[in-house]
């Protein structure tokens, strides 16, 4: 379901590769309204191997004008090791160009990330020239298998006008069990020699079985004099299936030696492991009370359907807090979903979306509704409507918005892209390739033609999912995505 997505490959690249070694790059989005007058555009400029190497956006949706560019620069294989942004906000004590952020990245010559540092830009007005800061970073070490063995925070800052020093802060050092899994984490200041064997803090992971990825125990720890401090911990509990079924936060008051809890949620499965609802706990009086209870509805094929919340009264009753509903095509494909809310007992909608899909499974209309507090229904608030090129690529994203009685032109986003016929990628290490990797915000999707197996790594080789061709829920940055025996880089924003 590719919606207003990079598409991207080998770092940060956005275009496409396609089975016979054609890459597509995306070039340009503009925005025009109903009158054809520009109001955005994003170009991308690309070095020879297809990478990012300058992303411009310009902005007047707004209320003022807004401006960013962005550089980037690589290593031979590909690593992003300068980022800079820039940007042009245009205001009474701005009015002109502006360091936003920076990010310098080295690597190792297998490709690990050795050392990271981010920088901040600080000006004070717009009569005074701003300076680039180091505000913090990290160096790496890893063991033979790839796993971090150490890592070295470094921190800086700016103060009075002046820029702080840039020094070494802490030095944390991991260990691990036999699937790989962290089971300790040491952190040290440095002595008076210099060295670092001052103990600062530690955590301590126990996991109940050999298959789990989450730990049922986490500790934390601070040490001081010599000794060994709670500081807080979280504990797990899993069915005979792995899937989780209970979570409990806890802090550690040392005024009273003793745990306190802080909050706790169990959960209730169905045998297929799907969660039907859970008890939300706080702590009172020492001893946990429950806040919330949740339930949750699936149809006959699995699919969630209604999620319903309700706060827990003092004397036990039930008050409704919230509803989120589902909907889904005879595809099985979520086609709606709608926000409510209560107040004072009465349901109220806050925002609801609807999508329509073409055969391809791709996004071709989606209508989002908004709440009449006059009528107690939804009411149109914004229509999408999505085109799509020969390459499956978006080509336009139409915006038309609900004046009250219909929905009025607003925005065309027209895509721009650029084919190269490359006769095959080098990097990819095959001479023809069996899928597309998209990427959109904290999300990769795969397309694949056979049934080869996908696997999603960081950059520390650290799998991250397997056996599926979706990723979500990701951090902005560089990941790994294996299909087969070939391997790409891809950039998540």
């Amino acid at each position: 379901m590719k919606k207003n997505l990079l598409i991207a490959l080998f770092a940060l690249c956005a275009y496409s590769l396609y089975a016979d070694g054609q890459v597509v790059t995306l070039d340009s989005i503009m925005t025009r309204d109903a009158y054809n007058d520009l109001w955005k555009s994003e170009k991308y400029t690309y070095d020879e191997k297809q990478q990012i190497v300058k992303y411009i956006k310009w902005d007047n949706t707004g209320s003022s004008l807004k401006q960013d560019s962005t550089f980037y620069r690589y290593d031979a294989q590909g690593n992003m090791v300068f980022r800079e942004k820039w940007t042009y906000p245009r205001t009474s004590k701005y009015p002109g160009w502006r360091g936003s952020s920076r990010e310098e990245n080295e690597y190792s010559a297998d490709g690990k990330l050795y050392k990271e540092k981010s920088w901040s830009y600080f000006q004070p007005n717009a009569d005074t020239e701003g300076e680039w800061y180091a505000n913090s970073g990290y160096t790496y070490t890893y063991y033979d298998n790839g796993s971090i063995h150490t890592k070295l925070m470094a921190s800086g800052g700016y103060r009075d006008g002046t820029v702080q020093p840039y020094t070494d802060k802490l030095m944390y050092v991991y260990a691990y069990d036999d699937q790989g899994r962290v089971i300790l984490e040491e952190s040290f200041d440095k002595s008076a020699s210099e060295e670092w064997t001052e103990k600062s803090s530690r955590k301590t992971f126990e996991y109940s079985n050999e298959r789990l990825k989450d730990a049922s125990l986490e500790l934390y720890e601070n040490c001081e004099n010599g000794e060994w401090i709670p500081s807080s911990k979280t504990i797990r509990a899993f069915d005979d299936s792995d899937n989780l079924t209970l979570i409990e936060y806890w802090d550690y008051d040392e005024t009273l030696k003793k745990w306190e809890g802080s909050s706790k949620i169990e959960y209730t499965l169905n045998t297929k492991g799907d969660i039907l609802g859970y008890l939300g706990y706080e702590w009172e009086n020492d001893n946990w009370k429950v806040s919330k209870k949740s339930e949750n509805q699936y149809d006959n094929i699995g699919n969630m359907t209604l999620v319903h919340i309700w706060t827990v009264e003092d004397d036990g009753s039930l008050k409704d807090f919230s509803e989120t509903g589902y909907g889904y095509d005879d595809q099985g494909r979520k086609n709606m979903t709608a926000y409510y809310t209560y107040s004072s007992g009465v349901k109220m909608g806050t925002l609801k979306s609807e999508y329509v899909f073409n055969d391809k499974d791709q996004e071709i209309e989606k209508t989002t509704y908004q709440w009449s507090t006059f009528d107690n229904n939804w009411e149109g608030k914004k229509k999408e409507t999505t085109t799509y090129n020969e390459n499956d690529d978006i080509a336009s994203i139409k915006e038309d918005v609900f004046d009250g009685f219909e929905y009025m032109d607003q925005y065309v986003h027209t895509y721009y892209y650029t084919v190269h016929n490359t006769g095959g990628i080098s990097e990819a290490k095959s001479d023809t390739m069996n899928f597309k990797v998209m990427v959109q915000t904290g999300t990769i999707q795969v397309e694949v033609s056979d049934d080869s197996p996908v696997s999603f790594y960081d950059l520390n080789g650290k799998l991250i999912k397997s056996n599926s061709t979706i990723c979500s829920s990701l951090s902005a940055g560089v990941y790994v995505v294996k299909v087969g025996v070939n391997a790409v880089k891809v950039m998540v924003p």
